[in-house]
């Protein structure tokens, strides 16, 4: 009988910790994503400030297409 109750006792635990790890590994996921992202903002950011030439903190049409000509393949 004391079997038993501690099988029964250490399935549902093994349940509940299966469980309860699935979100933990949606986080983890979440993580990563939101990290690749950030890095594609900051690299965004970069190219934004290279194509501002005159520095003025705005980027006029003429300045983008000069920097799209610039880096045309």
């Amino acid at each position: 009988m004391l079997l038993c109750l501690l099988d029964y006792q250490y399935v549902q635990i093994s349940v509940k910790m299966r469980d309860s790890s699935i979100p933990l590994q949606r986080y983890r996921k979440m993580l990563g994503k939101i990290h690749a992202k950030e890095d594609r903002v900051l690299d965004l950011d970069d190219v934004l400030k290279y194509a501002d030439a005159n520095a003025d903190g705005v980027i006029d049409f003429e300045e983008w297409r000069q920097d799209l000509i610039k880096y045309a393949v």
